[in-house]
């Protein structure tokens, strides 16, 4: 669990790497797939901070993706999130 606090102290330590996390392995772990270049905007620990208190992307999709039909906002949705396994 990345929390805002760990998060803008960038106090992750990865052992594959035998380092801290950066600001974008963390934005990463959430589920972001770019670089934010934000850097002349918001400082590293501000963006370790975000990390921290966001949701992660693919878990709000893939619940989004199940509640708005559930709940008759909209026809079903494809899950882009989904890993299809074909099972022989």
């Amino acid at each position: 669990t990345i929390t805002r606090h760990r998060g803008g102290a960038r106090g992750f330590y990865c052992t594959d790497v035998a380092g801290m996390l950066s600001t974008h392995e963390m934005c990463r772990l959430q589920g972001c797939r770019k670089k934010f270049k934000w850097r002349n905007i918001i400082t590293e620990p501000q963006l370790g901070q975000i990390a921290g208190n966001a949701m992660s992307i693919p878990l709000v999709g893939r619940i989004l993706v199940s509640l708005l039909p559930a709940a008759g906002l909209t026809l079903p949705l494809p899950d882009v999130w989904a890993k299809h396994v074909e099972v022989k």
